[in-house]
């Protein structure tokens, strides 16, 4: 069977390259706290759908950047 890729270092790379990787730069993107910010960060599948448009709209990231990284 053949190896999945990890679709998390996509994301995680995408939120670096827009110096989106601390908390308290994602969190006013995404509208959520400061500690919700870092759990995206580390686990960035748990990205709701909201919160991948608001990286689009609010953090100024090409939603066509946001769709290759899922």
């Amino acid at each position: 069977m053949p190896k999945l890729k990890d679709r998390t270092d996509t994301m995680r790379r995408l939120l670096n390259t827009y110096e989106l990787n601390n908390g308290s730069r994602l969190a006013p993107v995404l509208g959520v706290s400061r500690a919700t910010a870092y759990n995206r960060i580390n686990d960035p599948g748990e990205l709701t759908v909201d919160e991948l448009r608001r990286l689009s709209t609010h953090g100024h990231i090409p939603i066509e950047e946001v769709r290759a990284a899922l």
